[in-house]
């Protein structure tokens, strides 16, 4: 079902609860699947979801849209997810600035390419295993620590007796060559 985001929007804006829960409805799966590919935590990606949702529902009179609705949601929630992640970094696994910054990276990627929607897919996953597959075997092995098991560039290191920027330069490398592929696989 296609929604109007601008009539949406002027919903909220008059406080329509109605249109909140459109919105939820229309987007809560989408965000919390994106939310748990950065977290790799349900809880927290639930949390994620719920301050974006909330946030907006406060500020609903002051938004102005650059792009899409879905856009703004998007980016608020990778927003989200990072200061969690940068806020929890003891709790969660160690996370280097660089494993955040090749995250925000592959994130901006699939949002600007319109693939979120499809990231969540199975078929798409099925795809993109097929490209790691076609990966150079040690590229391969450390894209899959970092971005299935999802160890820290520094624990990849340790375990497979690489330099940290080793590790950085191999997952850099997979992600330009999968996002390559991506290209000709897309619908």
């Amino acid at each position: 079902m296609q929604i109007d985001e601008t009539r949406l929007l002027q919903k909220l804006k008059e406080g329509d609860c109605f249109a909140f829960e459109h919105l939820f409805k229309t987007y809560h799966l989408k965000l919390f699947s994106f939310a748990k590919r950065i977290l790799k935590d349900d809880m927290l990606a639930r949390e994620a979801v719920h301050d974006v949702l909330l946030r907006l529902w406060k500020r609903k009179d002051k938004i102005v849209l650059k792009k899409s609705l879905e856009s703004y949601l998007v980016t608020s929630t990778k927003n989200q997810c990072i200061n969690y992640l940068r806020l929890n970094k003891n709790d969660l696994k160690t996370i280097s600035d660089t494993d955040l910054g090749l995250t925000e990276h592959e994130l901006e990627f699939y949002q600007e390419h319109g693939i979120l929607d499809l990231l969540i897919s199975s078929d798409l996953e099925k795809k993109i295993g097929n490209v790691v597959k076609q990966l150079p075997p040690q590229q391969q092995k450390v894209f899959v620590l970092s971005r299935f098991e999802g160890l820290s560039s520094k624990e990849i290191s340790e375990n497979l007796d690489l330099t940290v920027r080793t590790v950085e330069t191999h997952i850099y490398l997979a992600l330009k060559f999968i996002r390559e592929k991506i290209k000709d696989i897309m619908p």
